[in-house]
């Protein structure tokens, strides 16, 4: 509740002059952690000052990184399409404050991952927030570690924006302490196997003329 609050509230600081609908200038991201997979929801909210609902078609940063998505709140999968250049909304909103949320799926390897976004437009504020206590660090040059009023729940650390985020300028969220699964486990158990059968064959090619003369 505490977090769509912060998200009704970005309406508030929407800068003078703007389109009667438009995409606010404050974005936030979800990260949680699973099995070699971090899962992630990105919210943004749409704000129509018109009376009636009104159409808005627009591109959305989602990770480069990423394999699947899947709508959350806001839209639905008809209204969110996969094209070249990303994700793009395309819908009729209602009169007010709309607020959207996305979801998406990065695969990790040996417990990290990349996250990486390219905004498409300015991001006045950018809130990135992970649960507490759950291992999970987070490493961004973009972001620096949020202070308590940045905390929308007590059950999630915020990480927030130094600076505007750019159109165009992408910028990366290095993510460690994703769970492993049995796969890490296989490729270290076959890179021992690998490497006990070659020292077992050097051992084999070193010893074998030393046995030919002793027969003979």
């Amino acid at each position: 509740m505490r977090i769509l609050l912060l998200l009704l509230s970005f309406a508030v600081f929407a800068p003078s002059g703007m389109a009667e609908i438009y995409v606010t200038s404050k974005h936030l991201v979800i990260l949680r952690t699973g099995i070699d997979t971090v899962w992630g929801s990105y919210v943004f909210a749409v704000n129509n000052k018109d009376a009636a609902p009104s159409s808005l078609k627009v591109n959305i940063m989602m990770p480069s990184q990423m394999t699947d998505f899947f709508p959350q709140e806001g839209v639905t999968k008809e209204e969110v399409l996969l094209t070249d250049s990303g994700l793009m909304v395309e819908k009729e909103f209602a009169p007010g404050v709309n607020v959207v949320s996305i979801g998406f799926r990065v695969p990790s390897k040996f417990g990290r991952a990349e996250v990486s976004f390219k905004p498409q437009m300015d991001i006045d504020s950018f809130t990135l927030l992970v649960p507490r206590d759950s291992g999970t660090q987070i490493q961004s040059e973009g972001l620096v570690l949020g202070n308590d009023e940045e905390r929308p729940d007590p059950q999630y650390q915020p990480y927030v924006s130094k600076n505007i985020l750019k159109t165009g300028e992408a910028f990366t969220i290095n993510v460690a302490g994703v769970p492993e699964g049995r796969l890490t486990l296989w490729i270290s158990g076959g890179i021992t196997g690998a490497c006990m059968l070659l020292f077992g064959l050097l051992l084999a090619c070193r010893t074998r003329p030393r046995v030919q003369e002793a027969l003979a």
